[in-house]
């Protein structure tokens, strides 16, 4: 029920459920409530309580991880996304993230569909990861990104400071997170585009959608474009690039949504004289109506070619 009181909370933004979120909740959601981080470090004692013994059989010995459970671990899910419970409930994903590794830290400190603050922490070599939002609404949003050096959420040197326009439902942002210090980032809305329907295409291409058939030199890309989305995609544009040079171009009238679990694909085909050497093969898509995101619109394979063999 605790997980139930702090849903209601994330969709109705009442405060009638704190009471019983504090004392019914998960540790996640008592500290949103509070913002005392004690509440996640007596949580998180559980998950390492149970991997200070026989860790090699809760990790590395293990065939089938997904028969692994490690009491309390769902706090990480909470920490990483935001989310109030366990992990698989909607609506609930503030954030999820990419190249994050071994390394990086996350905590979402708070959030909701106008803003959010995380922090993070690198514990390796300076690396570059993305953080895809998820909840936030179509407008114009300031994103700030500051180092705090005394851990109380609070800028004490700000790195730097950008406003951007975020169209889609998932709209990935990218950080560049130093080694050894605490990031904090936030982001916050500065004016709505307005209330946006739920109802889009969504265009995807992945690596393993690109193939290649050789007629000696002269090369034919192929695509596998999917729509992904709830609506119909329209008047479809898709480029050939080849090492970040648009070659060729064609345009498609459209392509239906996924319909009764049946996918929805179809086949784009590229003509293609190579020279010999390695080359980055990419395709990108558009179409003329905003899509729930563009983040999965361009997929890229490396082609090596001879004189003889393409591979």
């Amino acid at each position: 029920m605790g997980k139930v009181f702090a849903m209601a909370k994330s969709l109705t933004g009442s405060n009638a459920y704190d009471s019983l979120i504090y004392a019914y909740g998960h540790p996640y959601n008592r500290y949103l409530l509070t913002g005392d981080k004690k509440e996640l470090v007596k949580a998180l004692e559980q998950p390492l309580d149970a991997l200070r013994y026989n860790y090699p059989l809760l990790t590395s010995e293990v065939k089938f991880t997904d028969r692994v459970y490690v009491p309390g671990s769902n706090v990480l899910m909470g920490m990483y996304s935001g989310h109030f419970g366990a992990g698989y409930e909607y609506p609930a994903l503030l954030a999820s993230w990419k190249n994050t590794g071994k390394d990086v830290a996350v905590l979402v400190r708070k959030g909701d569909h106008k803003m959010i603050e995380v922090s993070l922490f690198n514990s390796g070599s300076e690396k570059q990861v993305t953080m895809n939002t998820w909840q936030l609404e179509p407008g114009r949003y300031r994103v700030r990104k500051g180092i705090d050096y005394n851990d109380d959420d609070e800028m004490d040197e700000l790195l730097s400071e950008e406003e951007m326009d975020l169209h889609n439902r998932v709209n990935p942002i990218d950080i560049s997170v130093p080694s050894g210090k605490l990031l904090l980032v936030s982001v916050k809305q500065i004016s709505s585009f307005g209330k946006s329907s739920p109802d889009k295409p969504d265009l995807a291409l992945a690596p393993a959608d690109i193939t290649f058939k050789a007629n000696g030199l002269k090369i034919t890309v192929t695509g596998t474009l999917h729509n992904i989305g709830n609506k119909a995609a329209k008047s479809i544009t898709a480029e050939l690039l080849v090492d970040g040079v648009v070659t060729a171009t064609t345009h498609l009238a459209g392509l239906q949504a996924p319909l009764n679990l049946n996918p929805s694909r179809l086949a784009i085909h590229f003509k293609w004289k190579a020279v010999a050497g390695r080359h980055r093969i990419a395709i990108r898509v558009r179409n003329a109506l905003p899509e729930l995101t563009d983040s999965n619109n361009l997929a890229e394979a490396v082609l090596e070619i001879n004189e003889s063999s393409p591979q």
